[in-house]
């Protein structure tokens, strides 16, 4: 029994040792390659690494063995390092380096990423935690709300600025009226419709008659509302694709719209959001404070 254990110990070590062998003649040939070291001398070392020796060197245990492999191993990288002092191939050595800072700029970068991706979640968590918040979600809507006004303002002042283009303004409106009058699907009234040089402005009347049936009033972002909307956009934007709308309740249980149509090559004037930009927490003190 005794034997057999000796036996399977010394196939054990004979494999190690050789695994090693072969892995110290691959390191001499990459040496030569990179480092103009002499293959001859690590391999000469190696040998000292043999099966023969391992088993014939009356050491009493595995871990002896195993040991004196390690030094062995040891002498060797000093070696090579010593070696590489004294390389007379500097473009090696200075590939060398370079791929050292490559590996160094590509850890780096790594860190960074890391760190982006770790706030990223933190700022979607926050994102969340925000929009489950009924007071941010008012204020929200009244930012936005107030922007929409911003916009209506500017783009009001441009068309009041603008001259009329006696060729073009005259001739569009014209148009413009005889395509609403003859179009079937649309069912509002014309107010006023003015044609400048880049836009025209047409403001239309929706009476209550002709809304949908009490309990489905038009509301913010309610289905009735947006076939309302849509409805009259694809009958006025037939021919001006173009445009901007703004609609609000006329006091008499309809609702009044008015439509900037821009000439082709023109649009809306737009005034960024105050929110666009702001990082979470900006986002969280200006609602809060509007």
């Amino acid at each position: 029994m005794n034997n057999q254990k000796y036996t399977d110990g010394n196939k054990h070590i004979l494999v190690t040792a050789s695994a090693l062998t072969l892995s110290l003649v691959a390191i001499g040939f990459v040496a030569s390659d990179y480092l103009n070291i002499d293959p001859k001398a690590i391999i000469e070392q190696a040998d000292g690494i043999s099966t023969e020796a391992g088993m014939n060197a009356g050491l009493t245990s595995q871990d002896e063995q195993f040991r004196s492999i390690e030094k062995r191993l040891n002498e060797l990288t000093l070696l090579a390092a010593n070696n590489y002092q004294n390389i007379s191939d500097r473009e090696s050595a200075d590939k060398i380096k370079s791929l050292e800072a490559q590996m160094a700029q590509l850890l780096a970068q790594k860190d960074i990423d890391d760190a982006a991706r770790r706030a990223s979640r933190i700022e979607i968590s926050n994102l969340q935690e925000a929009a489950n918040d009924p007071y941010l979600r008012q204020q929200f809507v009244k930012a936005n709300s107030l922007h929409r006004e911003r916009q209506l303002e500017a783009v009001e002042e441009l068309f009041v600025a603008e001259d009329i283009d006696p060729k073009w303004g005259p001739q569009t409106q014209e148009r413009l009226e005889r395509s609403l009058a003859e179009n079937e699907d649309f069912f509002a009234q014309i107010l006023d419709m003015q044609c400048r040089t880049s836009v025209c402005r047409v403001d239309v009347a929706v009476p209550p008659e002709v809304l949908p049936p009490e309990g489905e009033e038009l509301q913010e972002s309610s289905a009735a509302q947006l076939d309302t909307d849509i409805s009259l956009l694809s009958s006025v934007t037939l021919d001006m694709p173009t445009a901007f709308m703004s609609r609000m309740p006329d006091g008499a249980g309809g609702y009044s719209y008015r439509f900037y149509l821009y000439r082709e090559g023109y649009d809306s004037p737009q005034v960024p959001h105050p929110m666009k930009g702001m990082s979470l927490g900006d986002i969280r003190n200006y609602l809060e404070n509007l």
